[in-house]
């Protein structure tokens, strides 16, 4: 309990800096974001690779550079050509995955080495965590522009408070599993508190924005529509988090072990701090992305 504290509180004094270093350039935040991918990347390949062919591993630390690279594009396309040339980085980053695994089936013609298998598991870890925590990107930069701040804070903040909520109130009163033979610790209770953490994240994060602290704003509604959205936010936030932290327990179970990692002592990898964060993060830049295509709360 005591190791898990003691990294806890490592964790988010670095996430704090982070957040203080973006503040110079969002650069700063997205070579974070790379980190979490090489390194979430690598302890997956090392995880599958007790049942199932070896990923490539050179593509999977490669892969994270080169998808900030291409991502990297479409800023560098609106603010030298102007906004009437629009490229969207996520697309240029599966555009990147394809463009992979083509190269990867081309040098398999000539290095027979590698099988096919080796490259349909370093395909799954380039989408899974690695494309899903490439979203952050969009998160860190293009809805920073629209939204503010908010967005961001939103994915880390309901996700931390989730799992944290989760845990101490799971731990408290116990009760029913919420899945028996897919994480047998996780408790429905501790599911609620999930979704009660994430809902007052969300709400903290709104609390900011309706007295403007740093750059924090609400959403261009009525404090009504703000109220109820940012209760979404937290709620559904809350919910894909948990499912994220699901979707990986099903995988480190088939694959027989109890952790990731163990670079975050009492936490585990990087990989089982991030499994649900990743899965927020789509779903916060999905819900932001819908609101700017139907020009709802746009702040800028």
């Amino acid at each position: 309990m005591k190791k898990r504290i003691l990294t806890g509180a490592i964790i988010f004094i670095i996430m704090v800096g982070a957040f203080l270093l973006r503040e110079i350039h969002t650069l700063f935040f997205d070579l974070l974001i790379v980190f979490m991918m090489i390194i979430a990347g690598a302890e997956m390949a090392k995880a599958l690779s007790n049942n199932i062919p070896s990923p490539l591993l050179p593509v999977i630390v490669i892969f994270p550079v080169m998808a900030y690279a291409v991502f990297s594009v479409s800023a560098f396309s609106s603010n030298h050509f102007g906004s009437g040339v629009n490229i969207d980085g996520l697309a240029l980053v599966f555009l990147l995955v394809g463009v992979t695994f083509l190269a990867m089936m081309i040098i398999s013609l000539f290095k027979k080495s590698i099988e096919m298998n080796n490259i349909l598991t370093t395909l799954f870890i380039m989408i899974y965590p690695q494309c899903l925590l490439a979203c952050l990107f969009a998160v860190n930069n293009t809805l920073d522009k629209w939204f503010s701040l908010a967005p961001l804070v939103i994915v880390f903040g309901v996700s931390t408070v989730s799992d944290t909520l989760a845990y101490l109130i799971g731990i408290t009163f116990k009760g029913p599993k919420l899945a028996p033979e897919i994480s047998p610790k996780k408790t429905i209770s501790g599911a609620i508190g999930g979704l009660l953490g994430g809902v007052i994240a969300s709400l903290l994060v709104m609390l900011l924005g309706y007295y403007k602290v740093g750059d924090f704003r609400l959403l261009d509604l009525s404090l009504g529509l703000n109220f109820l959205n940012f209760i979404l936010l937290g709620l559904f936030g809350s919910a894909f988090t948990q499912i994220g932290d699901l979707v990986a327990s099903i995988i480190k179970r088939s694959a027989g072990i109890k952790d990731y990692g163990s670079v975050l002592p009492g936490h585990g990898g990087v990989m089982d701090r991030c499994d649900g964060l990743m899965f927020n993060g789509l779903f916060v830049y999905t819900y932001f992305l819908i609101l700017h295509i139907f020009s709802i709360g746009v702040v800028a």
